[in-house]
């Protein structure tokens, strides 16, 4: 059974990604018909997180509850604890626009 603060949670991402109210009430009543698949390659992984960080911050902001969400979508995906936690605050300081100059230099040297 669904907890309701996940409930709340999870309306919060459906109206993000427009997904409809039947549509919701079918995945939430059968959330094992729709698994999470992982990926054996980085590179999706990464791509997966960067589509949930730009679902997240269409609001501009991450509060506790989705960070959970977050990283239990990341160990979902594969990542470690450990690796989820720190991809998740690199990319929360990204996001808020929260890079330091040599983090900034990176991202605009690279291809």
């Amino acid at each position: 059974m669904m907890k309701e603060e996940e409930k709340v949670l999870l309306n919060r991402f459906a109206e993000k990604l427009d997904i409809t109210d039947e549509e919701f009430k079918k995945i939430s009543k059968n959330p094992e018909l729709f698994p999470m698949q992982p990926s054996n390659s980085a590179d999706v992984r990464l791509e997966r997180m960067l589509d949930l960080f730009k679902i997240i911050f269409a609001d501009n902001e991450i509060d506790d509850e989705e960070r959970k969400l977050v990283e239990r979508y990341a160990i979902g995906l594969g990542y470690t604890e450990e690796l989820a936690k720190k991809l998740i605050t690199k990319s929360i300081k990204i996001f808020q626009g929260g890079l330091d100059l040599e983090d900034y230099r990176y991202l605009l040297n690279r291809n």
